[in-house]
């Protein structure tokens, strides 16, 4: 079966097209005379007003079995409302009224491109002074925003974030925007009220196409002061801010080492003391009376704290330190932290179940790891000269043994 052409044909670059309100955009089409004689062929469109569209040449010769190209132009009025609107496009030969030929084709019409933007507030102080810019896409496509201070602002710069942003279609979005004054700038510009323009550059997304937008520029206003300006005006907060600085340094250097090392230093004296006072094969501490030592000789918040030792034969040959008081007849636990007491060549270690928690509130004004290391010091001292070492560390009922073994 052999195939009929038509006697004339149409092939469009795109049977459905998108354009901007106000704005104009050309395609191609391509006519073919599939009849046996030349022809002049007359083009037109139905379905759409006259003056949205015109040919590069309303008439055109073609030759037979030959083929022609024209231009399509659709320039639509600013003022059309969005819309979608179906047209045919009629191609009819003068000398042979059969050779017809009509191709759909659908103009999409969007709104204009159209942005808003401004500045809030319009003018701002300080050091560094904060805007927000708000961008508006009043259109019917993405937008992308990119924003900036142009070099006429002669004596400050700005900071954006972000510096682009994109919008959805009938959508807003809010920029931070950070004004100060230029490192360069002259000192007898430093307290004058500074007039800036924020540049925003739209480039809005057209199907497939990028198409640049009108850039907007936006006034604001900006006040300089100086970086101290806050503290000379509230002398009382500089004094504050002044006052907490010293407090915090002299805590860091000065008073926090000294609480730590003096309850670590009265722990160890009182304990190893006891300690080295008894000639045996073992070194015994009993939980009840180091309780009391601890509580009585060692804690300076005796009256309000209260604390406990506990040494847990069954529970894994545990040592658990805890400090509670009383509120209201109501016993409350401050802190507990709970290890193992392990001579490792003879040097004794406390290492806490709970990874660091010896860093932890309240236990770095009081850090059991180092209350041992310290004992440690002063019983291998005294050891050492007796030609002895700790062995072994183990919990029998409510007392901790410290196993000797010589050298």
């Amino acid at each position: 079966m052999t195939a009929i052409s038509t006697p004339v044909e149409i092939r469009l670059q795109n049977s459905a097209v998108t354009i901007v309100a106000g704005d104009t955009i050309e395609q191609e089409l391509t006519i073919f005379n599939n009849t046996s004689q030349p022809d002049t062929f007359e083009l037109s469109i139905a379905g759409l007003p006259a003056g949205w569209y015109s040919f590069l040449s309303n008439q055109i010769v073609i030759f037979p079995n030959q083929s022609s190209t024209v231009k399509l132009r659709l320039q639509v009025s600013a003022k059309v409302n969005p819309n979608i609107h179906a047209a045919r496009i009629v191609v009819t030969a003068q000398g042979q009224p059969h050779a017809v030929a009509e191709a759909r084709i659908e103009v999409n019409v969007l709104a204009p491109l159209k942005a808003e933007a401004r500045l809030q507030p319009h003018r701002a102080k300080g050091y560094r002074a904060n805007y927000a810019l708000i961008v508006r896409n009043r259109s019917m496509c993405d937008g992308f925003f990119h924003l900036s201070l142009p070099p006429n602002n002669h004596f400050c710069q700005g900071t954006f974030l972000p510096a682009i942003v994109r919008i959805a279609p009938q959508k807003s979005a809010t920029t931070r925007l950070k004004v100060q004054m230029r490192p360069n700038a002259p000192d007898d510009q430093a307290g004058q009220l500074q007039k800036f323009e924020v540049l925003v550059q739209p480039q809005w997304q057209v199907e497939q196409y990028t198409v640049n937008g009108e850039p907007l520029l936006v006034e604001g206003e900006y006040l300089p002061e100086s970086r101290w300006n806050l503290l000379l005006r509230h002398p009382l907060l500089f004094g504050f801010v002044f006052a907490f600085l010293i407090f915090a340094i002299l805590w860091s250097f000065l008073i926090f080492p000294f609480i730590r090392d003096t309850l670590v230093a009265r722990t160890d004296q009182l304990i190893t003391d006891q300690l080295l006072a008894t000639p045996s094969n073992s070194i015994r501490l009993e939980q009840k009376s180091v309780s009391d030592d601890l509580q009585n000789m060692v804690n300076p918040l005796n009256k309000f704290v209260n604390i406990k030792v506990d040494f847990q034969e069954q529970e894994q040959q545990r040592v658990t330190l805890t400090l509670e008081t009383t509120i209201f007849s109501n016993r409350i636990t401050l802190g507990s932290i709970t290890g193992h007491i392990i001579p490792r060549n003879g040097n004794l270690t406390f290492e806490s179940n709970k990874l660091n928690q010896q860093n932890e509130f309240p236990w770095f004004f009081f850090p059991p790891d180092r209350v041992v290391q310290r004992m440690s010091e002063k019983i291998n001292a005294k050891l050492k000269g007796q030609g002895q070492q700790i062995e072994k560390a183990e919990i029998e009922g409510n007392t901790l043994f410290l196993r000797k073994k010589k050298l």
